[in-house]
């Protein structure tokens, strides 16, 4: 992934401090969203009480998570990114 980044910076609205930082909280234990083996293991426990999902802290931190050489797509109905 991170080499395709790379090769093709203007594809990826995000950068690859998103990717990492997603990468690293698998193992680190901060974030609800991978603690347990299954949603009804984490709904029982309360998880999301204790902790937050990965995906609200990416969201909160999007500024600077986003690829600022990003082109979103011109139209998204049947728009597929391929690299030239």
């Amino acid at each position: 992934m991170w080499q395709i980044l790379n090769q093709y910076p203007s594809l990826f609205e995000f950068n690859a401090k998103y990717l990492l930082l997603l990468a690293d909280s698998i193992y680190s234990c901060r974030f609800s969203t991978f603690l347990m083996d299954t949603e009804k293991k984490r709904d029982g426990a309360e998880v999301d009480k204790k902790c937050i999902s990965v995906w609200e802290y990416l969201s909160y931190n999007r500024v600077e998570l986003t690829n600022h050489l990003y082109t979103p797509p011109l139209s998204e109905e049947g728009c597929v990114h391929l690299p030239p």
